[in-house]
């Protein structure tokens, strides 16, 4: 799930007075909506150096970390929002500004391209059954564990999933259910991934069944089928998400992510089959069925109260006709991370990275000009501020 939230609540209360000896105390008056209105949100600037320091001075297979050997102002994010209360509604929205938003803007949205309305939605609660709950708008995507708020993630960079196998915002409603302390199903209709205005006739169902069978153990599955065309609604795309999440002891997480995908009937450039490289073969084929795959491992300790250390490895296959990687390619990549994060001052935070990254392909910009390799490595680091 692409989001979480740092709240600094300002409550309003009511003022409970007596008048005389034995009198009964005044009603307090009732809450308002803005007496629990919250909020919260980070700045966050980075640098990025790659030690191929390549020509195009880009980084490949990179989210919001493209920029090589470059400083970027990475977000300015702010958030507002209600908590769900006896009044059986809430709402939240969050504004994403600076080099990040404009990775994540959706298709169909107008304005600068570095502020992005990142969620707008209203939940409302069913009145005679409250573990009922409605929400519409935009809002982020079920899949996945990392987050477009980097603070809230294990490692600075993005990884392979986040970027290429998942959305990263839905418009649209959806209707979670708890049918107790420890399951929850969600079920939505959305105009697609990553879009505010339906680029086809068609629309998304997503769902997610969430669950946290024992005491620091969390599993859900997730995904999404419809038609993701620009042109017509004849394409269907699939997505599969699961994340497993186990917490041993209050120091050490880890999580195993798992996705699977495909576009059907879709009209690809490349040879007789699949498992082509497609660069070779400019001929239109199709129309054809394509897939992507991959999966995550995350391990993170906490040394000590400003010492946190991360762990992240990851293996993506995509297709030459999926092209989820940008390259046309039938690729195969993997990047293992390690992170260090160090607490500062108080919500004052600095991460320092090393990142390898390798290919079955030679995708990956080198120094001279026109000329690629099978990897690249960056050492980065970042500092990110909240309230």
């Amino acid at each position: 799930m692409r989001s979480k939230t740092w709240t600094k609540k300002f409550v309003v209360q009511g003022l409970i007075c007596a008048v005389g000896v034995g009198t009964a105390y005044a009603d307090a008056p009732a809450a308002k909506w803005y007496d629990t209105l919250s909020l919260s949100g980070y700045v966050e600037g980075s640098y990025v150096n790659n030690l191929n320091n390549p020509s195009t001075r880009t980084n490949g297979a990179r989210i919001f970390d493209v920029e090589s050997n470059s400083f970027n102002q990475n977000a300015y994010h702010l958030q507002a929002a209600k908590a769900m209360g006896d009044d059986g509604y809430g709402f939240t929205a969050k504004m994403h500004a600076g080099r990040d938003a404009r990775i994540i803007k959706s298709a169909g949205t107008a304005g600068a391209t570095d502020f992005d309305v990142q969620e707008a939605y209203l939940t409302v609660a069913t009145p005679s059954l409250k573990a009922l709950t409605w929400s519409a708008g935009k809002f982020v995507t079920l899949e996945g564990l990392e987050v477009i708020e980097s603070p809230s993630n294990p490692n600075f960079s993005e990884g392979l999933l986040f970027g290429f196998a998942e959305p990263f915002t839905h418009t649209g409603v959806k209707a979670n259910y708890g049918f107790n302390d420890k399951v929850n199903a969600t079920l939505g209709v959305v105009n697609g991934w990553d879009t505010e205005a339906d680029a086809n006739d068609g629309k998304t169902i997503i769902w997610q069944v969430a669950t946290t069978p024992m005491k620091m153990v969390s599993w859900s599955l997730q995904g999404s089928y419809g038609p993701e065309a620009s042109t017509d609604n004849q394409s269907k795309r699939t997505s599969v998400d699961t994340l497993l999440g186990v917490m041993p002891t209050d120091k050490l997480s880890l999580w195993l992510q798992g996705n699977w995908g495909q576009d059907t009937k879709v009209t690809r450039a490349g040879g007789a089959t699949s498992t082509d490289n497609v660069a070779a073969y400019p001929v239109a084929v199709g129309p054809s069925t394509v897939r992507w795959s991959g999966v995550g491992v995350w391990a993170q300790y906490a040394c000590n109260s400003w010492l946190t250390e991360a762990l992240r490895f990851e293996a993506f296959n995509d297709q030459g006709g999926a092209n989820r990687l940008g390259t046309g390619l039938n690729n195969t990549m993997k990047e293992i991370t390690w992170t260090n994060k160090f607490q500062i001052a108080k919500n004052v935070f600095t991460r320092l990275e090393y990142r390898h990254d390798w290919s079955n392909q030679g995708v990956f910009a080198l120094h001279n000009p026109g000329q690629t390799g099978t990897n690249q490595n960056t050492i980065s680091a970042d500092y990110y501020v909240t309230f």
